[in-house]
């Protein structure tokens, strides 16, 4: 009986061996697979936060560059914007001038009406009714011919007599008058006229 009893404690003594054996082995490998998944899972948790931090980036870059873009075209408009502004400035002055110039002119023409006279001129035939102030805010043949420095013929109704295409004289008369050039196809014979008369002009 006691060799029995001895082999049975002896079996389970080898058996409570084998099962603390097979689960010595058991734990280190789940713990080995557990530090596996954990070490996974916090590697694809560094992945996904390092790329939405990518991603992140990418946008506030996109947004600074595009901010800076704006910016620039804001800055190149003002830039535009001013230049125009100073052009137009430019051409107001001009335009300013001008008109100040012409009122000037008016001025002197309405203070020196009263000293103007009418007088009437046979121009090839044809008689225009003008005044001296007309035909002298210029130094010309014209302002010669009045003021008697200049040699001159007269009509029988003694009128002066100029002997010269009548058409031509009346567009003369019209640009005296107004200091703008009238329409006319005949520019060239229209300025041969004004030089003529030693009008200043500017046409070519």
């Amino acid at each position: 009986m006691s060799t029995l009893r001895d082999q049975l404690i002896t079996k389970i003594d080898e058996y409570i061996s084998q099962t603390e054996e097979h689960a010595n082995g058991i734990i280190p490998d789940a713990i080995k697979k557990s530090d596996d998944i954990i070490n996974d899972a916090k590697k694809k948790s560094d992945d996904i936060i390092n790329d939405a931090k990518k991603k992140s980036d990418d946008i506030i870059n996109d947004a600074k560059k595009k901010s800076d873009d704006m910016h620039n075209k804001q800055a190149e408009l003002k830039k535009k914007f001013e230049i125009e502004l100073k052009t137009i400035e430019h051409e107001c002055e001009k335009e300013i001038k001008i008109l100040k110039d012409k009122l000037e002119q008016i001025k002197k023409n309405f203070g020196d009406t009263k000293d103007s006279s009418i007088i009437t001129l046979n121009v090839g035939g044809r008689l225009f009714i003008t005044t001296t102030f007309t035909l002298t805010q210029e130094d010309s043949m014209l302002k010669a011919m009045i003021s008697g420095k200049y040699k001159i013929l007269k009509d029988k109704d003694d009128n002066i007599f100029i002997d010269r295409d009548p058409d031509l004289f009346k567009q003369v008369l019209h640009y005296l008058r107004t200091d703008y050039y009238p329409t006319t196809e005949n520019r060239n014979e229209f300025k041969n006229e004004l030089d003529y008369y030693s009008i200043y002009h500017d046409l070519k």
